[in-house]
């Protein structure tokens, strides 16, 4: 399985670049075996990647923090969600939410969500400019942590860089 982490805003011309280079990337996976994929189902890359992937005909593995964690996405990014678990082959929420639950939960239920990602799987993708903050700069350092290998698409430098020669400052 194939765990993907990603950046929530993309702008032109770097989604067009990002969806080019993700689309041969997953192709490539798909031709050497690889069905199975999973991502966060956070808004921009990581619904890109689950869409590049159902295109292809991989499994799709959704990790979610909790059952509306999308309430807050735009009318266009609950419609890709919605597609995306329409064909989802799991999905794994992290956190039963209620009313009451505590921000503090709430806020873990990402991170909890994350490491789980990487913990199911072989290898790390990541559309990530390389900041030290954010829930892609933790999933990176996990997964680097665990001497995963992977591919960093760094959507502001246009650079693919082997997970294990990125710098983690």
């Amino acid at each position: 399985m194939i765990a993907f982490t990603g950046h929530r805003r993309l702008y032109r011309p770097d989604v067009d670049w990002l969806t080019r280079v993700l689309a041969a990337r997953v192709v490539s996976y798909f031709q050497a075996g690889e069905r199975d994929v999973t991502c966060g189902m956070a808004m921009g890359s990581d619904l890109l990647w689950a869409e590049l992937a159902l295109a292809v005909g991989m499994n799709v593995h959704c990790h979610i923090p909790f059952w509306g964690w999308d309430a807050k996405f735009g009318s266009e990014d609950k419609a890709t969600v919605l597609r995306i678990l329409a064909r989802a082959a799991s999905v794994t929420p992290h956190l039963d939410r209620t009313f009451r639950t505590p921000r503090s939960e709430i806020i873990s239920s990402f991170h909890v969500r994350n490491r789980a990602m990487v913990d199911a799987s072989t290898e790390l993708v990541a559309a990530w400019n390389g900041g030290r903050r954010g829930g892609t700069a933790e999933t990176v350092r996990y997964a680097r942590g665990k001497r995963m290998g992977g591919w960093q698409y760094n959507p502001q430098t246009l650079l693919i860089t082997p997970l294990e020669e990125v710098r983690l400052w």
